[in-house]
């Protein structure tokens, strides 16, 4: 409606200038043949040659301003005539492209909510449940199911803020050294859980050429493997089976992952990777998923110089492969470059005391709770004008500093860089961990910059916090 609307007044625009051009031209052509009347009229009445010489060429001027005006008429109606014609289509073509991106989006934005509030339903009414539960087994099954669903939860927020830095152009990629084996291993041992539970096989064809050790960016690579091979376990029936298969091919790696699942609809691949695609309505009804998953994916892959496709037959199966360039990389480079170290569960932190700059309750006591077992001695503040005061009294007294970043009266940025600046030992050799849930490169690296040693983002993972004070506390010292 909003199309024809446009349409028909564009047009009728482009008639009023094409009527307005004819009507000019015609007055001045009536204007002219006046003039050349009266011309006509003193030549009867002027014998002298030159008056005659002189009036024969303005005759001749207004001679050839008339076809002047009558070819600038005609072609300014082929013109404007030709010039409607193409604007109009192009004008339709790109209400088309903008009405079919509108239709993408609030699909996109229905699914979204869909996508979000469910496991956000789930997690307000197992809680409920679990409350009114008596027996430990049934609370145990409750939280358990709280657990799955805030994971997924988490999985459709981190898309979401991943498809805004791409959005921003602010998805950054940061190469390293790290275990190839190792990342293959991983991502495998994540979606296992799921496989079997449908009694899904997932196999694993590796070449036994690719080095160990590769330089590339491990965090990106990972994510877009898990996502590949979520999918492909998602839309794989019970008993069907999953394929992970790497080849070496020059100075690439390509990885495949290849299913026996229900495949792509051929004329659904050519928009597979597109933004706000996915399958059918029925399909996304019945195995989830937000569609910025493969968007994500083929960007990251792209950004690291290689190229992501798929082959896939409905009813048969699909296979996603892509393709990343690498060069070796080296065991010491890697040992430098690692972030985390293994370290057991029941670790003990007895000997050493913390500084907990929080300032939501709830916050400060996860990270209680989280660390009771290690037998860490927590000393809490609200704010960072509280923990620099905390530190000048006694800034022998503490090990290590777990720093959240946006607080009132201070924020933990400063607290850091005021912190660094005191005129004690303590202050410049005291680990500071940024504790946030921005999580973004940029906000990484203000955090370095302030003088933080290391960050962790919200929500808090217990084995990644277990390492991180292992890492500043004992493999340090």
């Amino acid at each position: 409606m909003k199309k024809n609307k446009l349409t028909n007044r564009l047009f009728y625009g482009f008639l009023i200038i094409i009527l307005l051009s004819i009507v000019t031209g015609v007055v001045g052509i009536f204007g002219l043949a006046s003039l050349n009347s009266t011309y006509s009229e003193l030549n009867q009445y002027q014998q002298d040659d030159t008056i005659t010489q002189n009036i024969q060429t303005i005759n001749n001027l207004i001679i050839l301003l008339i076809v002047s005006i009558v070819v600038t008429v005609l072609l300014g109606i082929i013109i404007s005539t030709r010039l409607t014609k193409g604007t109009l289509a192009n004008l339709e073509a790109a209400l088309d492209d903008a009405e079919a991106a509108s239709r993408a989006k609030s699909s996109f934005l229905s699914n979204m909510s869909h996508e979000m509030r469910t496991p956000m339903n789930a997690i307000i009414g197992m809680t409920r449940i679990a409350k009114n539960q008596k027996e430990p087994s049934e609370k145990d099954l409750s939280l358990d199911k709280i657990d799955k669903a805030s994971n997924h939860l988490l999985g459709v927020i981190n898309h979401v803020l991943d498809m805004s830095k791409i959005e921003a152009n602010k998805f950054d990629i940061h190469l390293s050294s790290f275990d190839f084996k190792k990342l293959i291993d991983e991502a495998v041992n994540i979606i296992s859980v799921d496989a079997l539970d449908r009694k899904i096989n997932v196999s694993l064809e590796l070449d036994g050429s690719i080095p160990r050790y590769i330089v590339s960016d491990e965090l990106r690579i990972s994510q877009v493997l898990i996502n590949l091979l979520s999918n492909a376990v998602k839309f794989t029936p019970n008993s069907g089976s999953v394929t992970l298969r790497t080849k070496h091919i020059g100075e690439f790696l390509q990885l495949e992952v290849i299913d026996t699942g229900i495949g792509i609809p051929e004329f659904r691949i050519a928009h597979i990777f597109d933004a706000f695609e996915q399958l059918e309505s029925d399909a996304n009804r019945k195995y989830g998923g937000t569609g910025l998953g493969l968007v994500i994916s083929k960007r990251v892959v792209e950004m690291l110089g290689g190229k992501i496709w798929v082959e896939s037959e409905l009813s048969v199966g699909s296979r996603f492969s892509f393709t990343i360039p690498y060069i070796a990389g080296e065991i010491e480079l890697l040992e430098k470059t690692s972030s985390f170290i293994s370290v057991p569960q029941d670790i003990n932190f007895e000997e050493y005391t913390m500084l907990l700059v929080e300032d939501v309750d709830i916050n400060r006591e996860i990270v209680i709770s989280m660390l009771e077992a290690t037998g860490i001695n927590i000393i809490c503040v609200d704010n960072g004008a509280k923990a620099v005061k905390k530190f000048t009294d006694d800034p022998d007294l503490f090990d290590v500093i777990l720093m959240d970043i946006q607080m009132p009266v201070m924020d933990g940025l400063t607290a850091t860089r005021t912190i660094r600046a005191l005129d004690t030992p303590k202050s410049t050799s005291i680990p500071i961990i940024a504790m946030t849930a921005n999580v973004f490169h940029e906000d990484m690296e203000a955090c370095f910059d302030a003088g933080m040693n290391s960050h962790i983002g919200k929500p808090l993972l217990r084995d990644k916090m277990l390492a991180l004070l292992a890492q500043h506390l004992i493999v340090e010292e």
